[in-house]
């Protein structure tokens, strides 16, 4: 029985590398955004939301920041990274050498799938280095917005 991990409720220690694009942003209310993990933006408001697989969201990048917001935009502002390697988990399933070049989509905020596995199709970026079978790093350019 596969066991499907659970979104993150700390802040993660963020493995990454040619990272250099920042950006700042805000979120919706009462939302709590851990450093390291990945963020959605909504498409209604643009506001900066917890990653997830989740419907009429786009992904926005790799939070460099822990924020909990109060009211919908209001401060503090989230640091996103919109370039760069990261490194991810797989959230189920198992990777190869062979998926390098594969697109990947949110799965949730600490998690990716393969493109495809998801309801929602969030893509985040693609896969430019196995580590393992279950993590790999993600290259986020042009893909957070």
């Amino acid at each position: 029985m596969a066991i499907t991990p659970a979104a993150t409720t700390k802040d993660l220690r963020m493995v990454y590398r040619d990272s250099a694009h920042i950006v700042g942003g805000k979120a919706t209310a009462n939302t709590t955004i851990y450093a390291g993990t990945l963020v959605n933006r909504t498409s209604s408001t643009g506001l900066l939301v917890d990653g997830g697989d989740t419907a009429s969201t786009t992904f926005a990048g790799v939070s460099r920041t822990h924020i909990i917001a109060v009211n919908d935009g209001a401060t503090p502002i989230v640091e996103l990274f919109q370039s760069g390697d990261f490194l991810f988990k797989l959230n189920s399933g198992t990777i190869d050498e062979g998926d390098v070049g594969t697109e990947v989509e949110v799965a949730d905020n600490n998690s990716f799938d393969v493109a495809g596995a998801t309801s929602n199709h969030v893509k985040c970026g693609k896969i430019v280095e196995f580590a393992d079978s279950t993590h790999a790093y993600i290259r986020i350019d042009g893909y957070a917005f």
